[in-house]
């Protein structure tokens, strides 16, 4: 699903300095027509691809090393490549926490390639008066073998945070959220497999 806010063209992204002791690379770009940056973050793992897909997967998995989510909870599933998500995001106080509903679509590009695509879902589910409901949002994680043991992940989100927040918080966090959450993921996805779950 598409909106009226567009990302620009791929020159336009621009490398983030503030972590240089991260594994994680960081770019922003600024969204047109929005006053609100995209994320792109990248990270290598010591993990075969299937075991980064494995773990991506697991959604009641995900508050424990995605930046910020509290809660991730299935409302359908659709069919084995499409399901429905509902998500909440906390923030800083005093501001309301973010309630996402997304489509999440899994496709295998080849055999050495996955991604999936995850966008707003006019899926219905009853609003919560202490939520504000993001209406717009779109992204993609994309995972790339370099080699048996060794996998590219590439995760990038662009979305309008709905309600009255200033412009400078999100893009804050834009770039918090891609260095937090991919080095945690790369932790879990470099431990045993005996103790991933």
């Amino acid at each position: 699903m598409f909106s009226s806010f567009a990302i620009a063209s791929n020159s336009d992204w621009q490398i983030n300095q503030d972590y240089p002791e991260s594994n994680v690379k960081v770019w922003t770009k600024k969204v047109t027509g929005s006053s609100f940056y995209a994320f792109k973050g990248e990270v290598k793992v010591r993990a075969p691809m299937f075991k980064v897909l494995t773990v991506l997967a697991n959604t009641s998995l995900m508050p424990n090393w995605y930046y910020r989510l509290d809660k991730v909870e299935v409302l359908k599933q659709i069919n084995s490549k499409e399901t429905i998500v509902r998500s909440i995001t906390k923030l800083p106080w005093p501001f309301d926490n973010r309630e996402a509903i997304t489509k999440i679509t899994k496709a295998h590009l080849s055999k050495f390639q996955a991604r999936i695509n995850v966008s707003h879902s006019d899926y219905f589910f009853p609003y919560s008066p202490n939520l504000v409901r993001i209406n717009h949002l779109n992204g993609y994680w994309q995972l790339d073998q370099i080699s048996e043991q060794e996998t590219l992940i590439t995760h990038m989100i662009e979305s309008e945070p709905a309600g009255q927040i200033p412009a400078w918080l999100i893009n804050q966090l834009v770039s918090e959220i891609p260095v937090y959450s991919l080095e945690k993921l790369k932790n879990l996805v470099e431990i045993d497999n005996k103790t991933l779950f």
